[in-house]
């Protein structure tokens, strides 16, 4: 899949090559612009790539980092879902 930024078609999300390799950071830009499928698939990789680095033994830091964004946007979509779904409930029973 491509992602559409900024009038700009961007690659799809890449976490490093191989183990060791340079990490490069997503801007939290990007991460709030992704869909929810694309937000919680791109989490589920990098979780599997900080497992993968913690039973090989590289420094997973960087990825851990990562996944602290990743993980903040999906509880900020669920408490806006959850507020949203609570006010069209309340609208409804006025």
């Amino acid at each position: 899949m491509w992602y559409c930024i900024h009038n700009q078609v961007v690659k799809p999300i890449h976490f490093g090559g191989t183990m060791g390799s340079k990490f490069n950071f997503i801007t939290s830009d990007f991460i709030t612009s992704m869909s929810d499928d694309d937000l919680h698939r791109q989490a589920k990789l990098l979780d599997q790539q900080i497992s993968r680095m913690r039973s090989h033994g590289p420094n997973s830091r960087d990825y851990e980092v990562q996944m602290c964004y990743f993980q903040r946007e999906i509880q900020i979509r669920k408490k806006r879902q959850k507020i949203h779904s609570e006010y069209i409930s309340r609208r409804q029973g006025a």
